[in-house]
C-alpha cells in the first residue's frame, strides 16, 4: 500500500484559520487522525 502522510497543524489560534493548501488536503483526506482532546470540536 502506498500513499502520503501530511501533518497539519492548526496551533494554539483560531482552528478556522488554516492555509489553503491545508484545507484542500483535508478536504481530499480518506482518514483524518486527531490528537483525544477534552474540547469537543467538529471537523
Amino acid at each position: 500500500m502506498k500513499g502520503k502522510l501530511y501533518g497539519i497543524g492548526v496551533g494554539p489560534g483560531d482552528s478556522e484559520l488554516m492555509t489553503v493548501k491545508a484545507a484542500r488536503i483535508v478536504g481530499e483526506a480518506d482518514v483524518i487522525i486527531t490528537p483525544k482532546t477534552e474540547k469537543k470540536m467538529a471537523l
